[in-house]
């Protein structure tokens, strides 16, 4: 099952969301009692192509078995830094398309937020640069906030949008 999504570098492949891939293949077989780290351990190599392959097989002694330490050299050295800020400055200049709903819009966003390592981005920053971003439904929300969404708190601003996400697509049907 590894092997069926193998990393190879390419242009288009994306470290974090090859690993987000690997962790819930680890999960499906997660026995109690084994540590998750030794499934990943195990399988991540063969997830892994070309070039790759032998970037681990040269990293993975100096990692001395430790997950956390082969992951973070892993992430350094496929998403480096530049891609890093460039990710950052996507989320931070993000933009509701013309013909984007705002779920379309926020599911958008919160899978930008998600290609990536942390990005320092606090949840009021997120709602924030979210409300900025929207134009066509900045109304909607407002008027779902009783009266502006920037008076809630991040976090009830993101449980809001989660809610309308969630009627959304209860009327899709």
């Amino acid at each position: 099952m590894a092997e069926a999504n193998k990393f190879f570098e390419a242009k288009e492949e994306n470290s974090y969301t090859h690993l987000q891939d690997l962790e819930a293949l680890c999960q499906t077989f997660h026995y109690e009692g084994v540590p998750l780290d030794l499934y990943r351990w195990l399988l991540f190599p063969f997830s892994l192509g070309g070039k790759v392959k032998e970037w681990h097989k040269a990293t993975s002694r100096e990692a001395k078995g430790k997950w956390s330490e082969l992951v973070g050299n892993f992430c350094l050295h496929y998403f480096p830094l530049p891609k890093v800020l460039k990710l950052r400055r996507e989320v931070v200049n993000f933009l509701q398309k013309d013909e984007e709903s705002l779920v379309e819009a926020w599911t958008c966003f919160q899978t930008l937020l998600k290609q990536g390592p942390d990005l320092s981005i606090d949840e009021n920053m997120c709602a924030q640069t979210f409300y900025m971003a929207i134009k066509a439904s900045r109304m909607h929300l407002d008027g779902s906030s009783r009266g502006s969404f920037l008076r809630l708190t991040a976090k009830a601003g993101i449980e809001l949008l989660g809610k309308i996400a969630e009627n959304e697509a209860l009327h899709k049907y």
